[in-house]
């Protein structure tokens, strides 16, 4: 009999690990993968790591093999773009992306 309740509670933790873990998803809590991160800047991926190598993309962080890009820090990159503007190459892109969010 004890092995029977030995068993069922393995199966209720069992059962318990499987459960998916309830994400909540908001504008304060998403993240962009780089792809999403290059579209919602209409700039191509290849820009991006450009950016990267020249030390002006946004900070980014890695979770596994994921690099995902926060909200705030996408608007922390903006703003320094702002301040000190991109190659002519990108900077249209840019602009037309800060106008599109202002309308």
């Amino acid at each position: 009999m004890p092995r029977k309740s030995v068993q069922a509670r393995a199966n209720e933790t069992a059962t318990a690990a499987l459960r998916p873990i309830q994400i909540l998803h908001s504008d304060e809590t998403s993240a962009f993968s780089v792809p999403e991160f290059c579209a919602r800047n209409k700039i191509g991926e290849s820009s991006y790591f450009y950016l990267k190598a020249i030390g002006r993309a946004p900070k980014s962080t890695r979770v596994g093999r994921r690099v995902i890009i926060f909200p705030q820090d996408e608007a922390a990159w903006r703003q320094s773009i702002q301040d000190n503007p991109l190659p002519a190459s990108l900077r249209r892109a840019a602009e037309a992306v800060a106008k599109k969010e202002a309308a």
